[in-house]
């Protein structure tokens, strides 16, 4: 709650890290030849479920604050993706931080085409000042992630996804049980 307002116990899912919530969204949401858009510069860990699944990476163009509003709607007219991959705080690699106007219109361009945002959050955390999140902003589109593993240790391989609703929730669970069964219940604990 403290993270994100509103949030409750149906709509959380616990993974055994982003890693693992990461690769069992895109098997939930996504097809073979599907478009992802994401940050020209992104996270490696969404390369590797891309390739692993036969996605598709659209890059956007950034600056120092994250990636730009105009270029995500201009993907969105030009390859209309399924999904937006976005780290708004503390992004891995840049380290640039979407500020809120931004999160905003990010969040009014995925609404206008449909698309689907996995707000990846582990960082969060360890900014001194709160920005409010796009899970906030747009709960029924969104599927937030957050972990211990990466503002913590890489040995607590524990996240857990905010999902849209207490439906979706239940079938990313399915999809988790399928691939890994369980977040280790011992590092949950």
């Amino acid at each position: 709650a403290r993270r994100v307002a509103g949030v409750t116990a149906d709509r959380v899912v616990v993974a055994g890290g982003a890693q693992c919530a990461l690769f069992a969204l895109c098997e939930l949401l996504l097809g073979r030849g599907d478009v992802v858009a994401a940050g020209a510069m992104t996270y490696p860990g969404l390369k590797a479920v891309a390739l692993e699944k036969g996605l598709a990476i659209e890059p956007l163009d950034m600056d120092e604050k994250g990636i730009l509003p105009e270029a995500f709607e201009a993907a969105c007219r030009r390859r209309a993706p399924k999904l937006l991959y976005v780290i708004p705080s503390i992004d891995n690699p840049t380290t640039a931080t979407l500020p809120e106007e931004r999160r905003r219109a990010i969040v009014a361009i995925a609404r206008r085409h449909d698309v689907a945002i996995v707000e990846d959050d582990p960082y969060a955390p360890l900014r001194p000042d709160r920005l409010v999140s796009m899970a906030e902003l747009a709960p029924d589109i969104v599927w937030h992630i957050a972990t211990l593993s990466k503002c913590a240790t890489p040995a607590l391989r524990v996240a857990y996804v905010l999902a849209p609703g207490a439906a979706s929730a239940l079938r990313l669970a399915g999809v988790l049980r399928a691939t890994s069964l369980m977040a280790p219940p011992l590092m949950s604990a």
